[in-house]
């Protein structure tokens, strides 16, 4: 099988993702990463393809999407800025079987549903926490993108 996995640009989302895409290689599936542009080289570094996905910025407190972000309108911006259709690109060219997203990263459930490829969460944070937060602006980017809640 293929899969995608899909990160928000900064080493707390990405690297907890490493082993389960090591574990899957070891079993002979292929493995890619969509994130943000600018974070690219690190996972190329890890050995992983990277395919470009968002805004380029990297989860640092200087960045103008980072300040968006602790402004409190969190990670579901990202999916209006790119981060889709760039994951819709992502799994065409890699032909993905799957998604596997990341902590944060809410653009792979949109991008799932319109590809209609299953999605798992590989999230290390704890989802009842921050999935009441994001339900309604999920729902309403899914909408944006001709989906059903």
């Amino acid at each position: 099988m293929r899969f995608l996995f899909t990160t928000i640009p900064g080493s707390g989302h990405f690297h907890p993702l490493v082993p389960t895409a090591r574990a899957l290689q070891r079993r002979g599936h292929d493995v890619a990463f969509a994130a943000s542009p600018a974070f690219a080289s690190a996972i190329e570094a890890a050995g992983f393809e990277a395919h470009p996905a968002g805004p380029a910025w990297l989860e640092r407190l200087s960045d103008p999407v980072m300040q968006k972000i602790l402004a409190g309108e969190f990670f579901v911006d990202l999916i209006r800025m790119g981060m889709v259709e760039g994951i819709i690109r992502a799994a065409k060219a890699t032909g993905a079987d799957a998604i596997v997203r990341g902590s944060g990263e809410l653009g792979g459930l949109v991008a799932g549903a319109i590809l209609d490829l299953p999605v798992a969460s590989a999230a290390p944070a704890a989802a009842k926490f921050y999935e009441p937060m994001i339900r309604p602006g999920v729902a309403r980017a899914a909408a944006e993108h001709g989906l059903d809640g």
